[in-house]
């Protein structure tokens, strides 16, 4: 499949949704992706064994500049672009709110995935899972250890002429 085929606008997405469904489970994930590393793909693939079809919602740069101060590096466009290649991921778009309330909200996942950075407590906070008019499965999976975006930025910074190693 032609990974372009993969990048959709929120709302073409919900549109076709029935369609996608036909009795699959459908994961929800999402998140910033800048600086794309293993610690993205193992999430990614370990999101996509708990689902049939899987949904990757990639924070927008207007979204990511008001909690990431002097992120994102990587353009929006560019990141949805790499997420849609990935192997795992069978749709992504690019949404403006800070949290996956109004996704969850529209797409109605059987799933709902994250990072292990977060909790189900602070995604109830975060995402509003509480308000939600429906409860999907909530699944936190461990995050990669010793690496992540924030971590390569600062190995960049240091001007560390060694290679980043976890």
């Amino acid at each position: 499949m032609n990974h372009l085929l993969k990048i959709h606008t929120r709302e073409s997405l919900i549109s076709s949704l029935s369609q996608i469904r036909q009795g699959r489970v459908v994961g929800l994930t999402g998140g910033v992706f800048d600086i794309l590393h293993i610690g993205h793909i193992k999430l990614l693939k370990e999101a996509k064994d708990l689902c049939d079809i899987l949904i990757v919602a990639v924070n927008s740069d207007a979204s990511v500049k008001k909690f990431k101060p002097g992120r994102p590096i990587i353009s929006g466009s560019l990141r949805l672009e790499v997420i849609a290649s990935i192997m795992y991921v069978d749709y992504c778009f690019i949404f403006d709110e800070e949290n996956q309330y109004s996704n969850l909200e529209l797409i109605k996942p059987d799933i709902f995935i994250k990072g292990g950075d977060y909790s189900v407590e602070s995604l109830k906070k975060i995402d509003g899972l509480d308000n939600l008019s429906f409860k999907p499965n909530v699944k936190i999976i461990p995050l990669a250890s010793g690496i992540s975006t924030s971590l390569i930025v600062e190995h960049i910074k240091s001007e560390n002429n060694h290679p980043f190693h976890i």
